[in-house]
């Protein structure tokens, strides 16, 4: 049964002196924890949590939020102040315990559910009714990540931070309530590494820890402890870690916390194994860790062990009563503490740093075109995950380097950047950053271009009314033959002979363009055929670059007779079609403008399909549309093995 101290002061005036239950001590161990886990993710950690295109600066600038200025066991006083994101997320290591009271039923978890649930039961039957407060059966997990009466869980951190990349005028007030809700969140998580709080082991004590039913784990860890295990001198348990590493949701980290921690350490009432009786006896006992199993007594010492991580962990000390002349027992003093908290801390600080990680959502800048004109233009992006499943969109000033240098600023709105005014030339390489929150999101160089080699030829392009492609290539057909270097050409005006559209004009809309024309044209070789073409393509925002061009067309004819009796036999359909993509601009004139593809590798490397049909026929149906039975055909069976390609604009 639990400890009798209890008993001497009675239940109500037990509960009326404290009921706090809390984990690590609030005003000094759980900042320090926080603090060493912002400054492990920030600076030390011998893994890198920060994607290349993010830096941090906690401590550089200071944002508002609501901060506890006065804690109590039932009311709180809060104030707005402005803190820096570090100070709010250490502040939260603090406000997560207040008001004491409620928070001390809530930061418990037994992944195990040794009592049928994940909530605390262990010495509650007198709580609602003192404090005339009803019980919240809710386990710690809940309350850090979705508890909707909890105004800093873990979804409203992400909720805070993405209204401050939003709105800029609540900026920095959404941007502290964030960092505290964050703050808060991992004081909750670092609960999960507080044996008696992952083992259903309630430990309200006062006066120092020598009144009640304290656990020696939380009155004898120390804050210099938690700063020098927090730091690089002492290792995270690799098998955890490694399950942090690979976590995509705050709800993994904390249930791989808590079962580490619930598996291999015990707190003060739920000892177990050979020769040991649990202070809890009126229920179930964990069995993990286990002494007589993976906990070996050391008689030289009177140490009881464990492996952990490679290293040997001192679990409890075995003790007799009345100076060592009555009944032995076994506890944890001040050694296991120190042995245990060696392990723990720096596991918690790992899997803290991991929190941090997934809080930060994956944002990235491009820059799709600067000109030496001093515009620009580009794109915020949000990558969406497991924990951020809404875009976020970021409106706000964005600023634009050269080198360390500012050459100006642009803005964003709804993750559109556009701007002008920015002090750069030609060939310099420029990026582009956002500030925000002691976050620092910069994009990839870019090369500054000259106006006139982009703009002024988009909207001379843009002005033309007639386009021809020609495009030489090889082709093996069905029948076995050949043919070598096969000049196609789909001519309007000026650029062949066979000047077959003379009168049809480019439909542009945007960037895109389309044309097609069916004519009747006289042959003095029979009665004379019909051709029907089509080209469509898109260019590329800035216009140097044809992003996709298809042609096609299609001839209908019929042959006669040998003797020239004008005897129709049957008729004759040709189908020609080519598709290219990413055809670069070459030249740009008041003369010539033409993208072009000129050697073997580049050209067929951009060829989406290329066919070619030789249909003796019996043809019903529209030039367009016709319908086909097929005689005798002849067709490329392989995609042309081209030498050149150029599209060119009048």
């Amino acid at each position: 049964m639990k400890k009798l101290a209890i008993i001497g002061i009675g239940f109500l005036t037990y509960f009326l002196l404290v009921v706090i239950m809390n984990a690590y001590e609030n005003t000094r161990m759980h900042t320090s924890i926080n603090e060493a886990i912002v400054d492990w993710y920030s600076y030390r950690s011998p893994t890198n949590y920060l994607p290349d295109n993010l830096s941090i600066k906690f401590s550089d600038l200071t944002v508002d939020g609501h901060k506890v200025v006065q804690g109590g066991k039932i009311n709180i006083n809060e104030s707005m102040v402005k803190m820096t994101p570090k100070e709010w997320m250490i502040h939260g290591g603090f406000s997560a315990d207040e008001p004491q009271v409620p928070a001390s039923l809530r930061h418990f978890y037994d992944p195990v559910k040794i009592d049928g649930v994940s909530y605390l039961t262990d010495l509650v039957e007198n709580y609602s009714q003192f404090y005339n407060i009803p019980l919240p059966k809710m386990d710690a997990k809940e309350w850090a990540l979705s508890a909707t009466d909890n105004p800093y869980n873990w979804n409203y951190a992400k909720q805070y931070l993405g209204n401050a990349f939003y709105n800029e005028t609540k900026r920095s007030e959404y941007l502290g309530d964030a960092y505290r809700a964050l703050g808060e969140t991992l004081h909750l998580f670092a609960d999960m590494g507080c044996p008696p709080h992952v083992r259903n082991d309630a430990h309200p004590a006062f006066a120092n820890g020598y009144v009640g039913d304290p656990d020696p784990y939380e009155e004898l860890i120390k804050t210099t402890q938690v700063l020098d295990y927090g730091s690089s001198k002492t290792l995270a348990d690799a098998s955890t870690v490694a399950q942090f590493k690979s976590a995509t949701t705050a709800a993994n980290l904390f249930e791989v916390m808590a079962v580490f921690t619930n598996k291999n350490f015990f707190s003060e009432d739920t000892q177990y194994g050979t020769n040991i009786t649990p202070h809890i006896n009126d229920r179930r006992s964990y069995t993990s860790p286990a002494v007589g199993s993976d906990v070996i007594y050391n008689p030289s010492d009177k140490y009881y062990y464990k492996t952990i991580n490679g290293n040997q962990i001192k679990m409890l000390v075995s003790k007799s009563y009345c100076f060592g002349l009555g009944s032995k027992y076994s506890t944890i003093d001040l050694e296991c503490v120190k042995s245990q908290a060696s392990i723990l801390i720096p596991t918690i600080v790992e899997g803290g740093a991991n929190l941090i990680k997934l809080f930060i959502p994956k944002i990235s800048i491009e820059i799709s075109d600067a000109k030496d004109d001093g515009t620009l233009s580009g794109v915020v992006k949000h990558t969406l995950n497991s924990e951020y499943t809404k875009e976020i969109k970021y409106n706000g000033k964005i600023k634009i380097l050269k080198g360390s240098s500012t050459v100006g600023e642009v803005k964003s709105v709804n993750n559109t950047i556009s701007g002008s005014g920015l002090n750069i030339k030609k060939d310099e390489k420029i990026t582009a950053v956002i500030e925000i929150g002691g976050m620092i999101f910069t994009s990839k160089e870019f090369t500054v271009k000259e106006k006139s080699s982009t703009s002024d030829c988009l909207n001379a392009i843009l002005a033309c009314t007639k386009v021809s492609s020609y495009s030489v290539a090889n082709y093996v057909y069905t029948d076995g033959t050949t043919e070598t270097n096969r000049n196609v050409s789909y001519a309007q005006g000026g650029e062949s002979t066979s000047n077959w559209f003379s009168d049809a004009k480019i439909n542009w809309t945007g960037n895109n363009f389309v044309i097609t024309k069916t004519q009747a044209r006289n042959s003095t070789s029979a009665d004379g055929d019909t051709v029907y073409c089509k080209m469509e393509g898109a260019l590329s925002k800035d216009g140097t670059i044809l992003e996709s061009f298809s042609a096609t067309w299609v001839r209908h004819y019929r042959s006669y007779q040998s003797d020239q009796s004008r005897i129709w036999i049957t008729d004759l359909f040709e189908v020609y079609d080519h598709k290219f993509k990413n055809i670069p601009l070459t030249k740009c004139d008041q003369y010539s403008k033409w993208f072009e593809l000129d050697t073997n590798t580049q050209i067929n490397s951009n060829v989406i399909s290329s066919y070619i049909y030789k249909y003796e026929t019996q043809t019903t149906g529209t030039i367009q549309s016709p319908v086909v039975k097929v005689i005798t055909n002849k067709e490329a069976k392989s995609l042309g093995d081209f030498n050149k390609v150029r599209v060119s604009f009048q």
